[in-house]
């Protein structure tokens, strides 16, 4: 049975590839001469984490689908889609649409809006909303992030009732997971470039809390190393006063669309100005605690 699973697995997987290889250049012939689309700016990314980060305490595994629309020589609109597995099966995404717009020679500004989505325990769901704010050029990067939960906040996750305890005492404890709502910024600069290759530094605080249960800053780093635009080693570093100091190691593969296919022309460099990653928290950040509730009192 076990080699069974294995195996169909394996097959999806290579299933999975063989489509991706011979669709990209079908699509790259239909859409080539699509009016504002440019497919080779169009990427498919794969990464996996390890580590720790801002309540985040599981490795994951990443994929997404970043699709520029509209390009122009001052403007473009974005699809970002992203869906994280975790190590014990649970699933998150997030789905988003932006648009930027040059606004000199070396400065852009931009404008996000994300839903996101995240399995929790005992089979519940949360749901967030996410606006963003970003001022790019090639000198420094800033970066501002909001996160709002919507729907259910908070959930119960589990319920136990101590009722042998004798004398008519009996006490319930309820396990309550929760999703914060915050914000966060950054401040990010190109630290080193060599030929293909560069090296990206960049920091700042974030803010989240749960009504009525717990509120923190901090401060986070990330560290960047990027080859071609196509692999890049990150990693990830935040501290507050619940969670103290966190470290995750991420990996990513980016591909283009038409990777497999000749491109008609070279890309500029406004056209990869535009459409570079925006960097956010695309997983909702989770906790739970322990309501306890007895009767010592109404007895005694």
């Amino acid at each position: 049975m076990r080699h069974k699973e294995i195996s169909m697995k394996s097959f999806f997987f290579k299933s999975l590839i063989a489509i991706l290889f011979t669709s990209q250049c079908y699509a790259h012939e239909i859409l080539e001469n699509s009016k504002g689309f440019d497919l080779s700016l169009t990427r498919f990314q794969l990464g996996y984490s390890v580590g720790k980060f801002i309540s985040i305490d599981q490795d994951y595994a990443e994929t997404g689908l970043f699709i520029p629309l509209n390009i122009s020589p001052h403007w473009t609109s974005f699809i970002d889609v992203n869906a994280y597995r975790f190590n014990d099966c649970r699933w998150a995404s997030s789905d988003g649409l932006g648009i930027r717009r040059i606004i000199s020679e070396s400065s852009l500004v931009g404008v996000n809006a994300y839903y996101d989505y995240r399995r929790g325990e005992a089979q519940h769901n949360f749901h967030r909303i996410g606006l963003g704010f970003e001022w790019l050029n090639t000198c420094f990067d800033v970066r501002i992030n909001g996160y709002l939960p919507v729907g259910n906040k908070t959930q119960t996750s589990s319920f136990c009732s101590f009722n042998t305890i004798g004398g008519g005492f009996f006490a319930t404890r309820r396990k309550i997971e929760y999703a914060y709502r915050g914000f966060d910024a950054e401040i990010g600069l190109p630290f080193w470039n060599q030929c293909d290759s560069s090296l990206y530094i960049s920091g700042g605080p974030y803010y989240y809390f749960r009504h009525r249960i717990q509120h923190f800053w901090g401060g986070f780093g990330r560290l960047l190393l990027n080859w071609n635009s196509m692999i890049s080693v990150e990693l990830r570093a935040s501290y507050d006063r619940i969670y103290s100091a966190h470290f995750q190691g991420s990996i990513q593969l980016s591909i283009p669309f038409d990777f497999f296919c000749p491109s008609t022309c070279g890309k500029s460099r406004c056209e990869w100005f535009l459409t570079q990653p925006t960097r956010r928290n695309g997983i909702i950040q989770t906790d739970h605690c322990c309501n306890w509730t007895w009767n010592w009192n109404d007895i005694i």
